[in-house]
């Protein structure tokens, strides 16, 4: 039987739209499952307040009913990826994070708040992206995104030191070498524990899976490949 692989979206995406350039290498070999966290896509379920674990949770119960497989997550989805291999490792056989930091570093707190700014006037700063949003998550869309972007702003779902050393899941770190902070989390985390394989994909930015979708699905398979035979 092919083993599952679940994609978990980043930022107002759904699991199609942020693995497009994913999904077709990936069901050659695996049954692939996109997931829709909730007040996005065809998640029935709206977004909760606080967002990360409720959702948290969600998304445990979902992985509950099915077998165990590969996480694959981008960005806000790499949090909830690697949250559920640290908290229930029987729930999954490896997971591949993109586009990951374990904290926001000090000097980018700036950034993030001015992108919590503009995200909440997006109606007016970029009309076009909201009219997109609407057609991806309904209604609702402005709600879940004021819900997540308070969340990821101010209460950042920090990962320690400690907590990557007592990771016990085979982890794939793949990010774009644009973006310093990133590269310094791939040396970092990969420092701490033999099981995290570091890679970078040079000039790439914070979407490196969309950006260079030809050699993030290799490093990808290679390392789904090392799974499947040890397992």
């Amino acid at each position: 039987m092919a083993m599952n692989v679940y994609l978990i979206h980043g930022l107002m995406g759904t699991g199609e739209i942020h693995f497009k350039e994913q999904l077709g290498p990936l069901r050659e070999e695996f049954t692939v499952i996109p997931i829709d966290l909730p007040g996005h896509g065809q998640n029935s379920r709206d977004a909760d307040d606080p967002f990360f674990e409720q959702t948290l949770e969600w998304l445990i119960s979902e992985l509950r009913k099915r077998e165990p497989g590969i996480l694959i997550g981008l960005s806000m989805g790499a949090s909830f990826a690697l949250h559920a291999a640290i908290r229930y490792p029987e729930l999954t056989k490896g997971i591949v994070l993109t586009g990951y930091v374990p904290s926001i570093p000090e000097d980018m707190h700036a950034i993030m708040e001015r992108q919590y700014h503009f995200l909440h006037n997006i109606k007016a700063e970029a009309p076009e992206v909201a009219k997109d949003y609407l057609l991806l998550h309904g209604p609702r869309w402005d709600t879940t995104l004021h819900k997540v972007v308070k969340c990821f702003t101010y209460h950042y779902p920090a990962v320690s030191d400690d907590q990557i050393k007592k990771l016990t899941i085979p982890t794939l770190l793949i990010n774009g070498g644009n973006e310093k902070h990133e590269v310094d989390s791939v040396h970092h985390l990969s420092s701490l524990n033999n099981l995290i394989t570091p890679r970078i994909i040079p000039n790439c930015g914070h979407l490196a899976n969309m950006e260079n979708p030809l050699m993030f699905n290799r490093m990808t398979l290679e390392f789904i490949s090392s799974i499947a035979e040890v397992n």
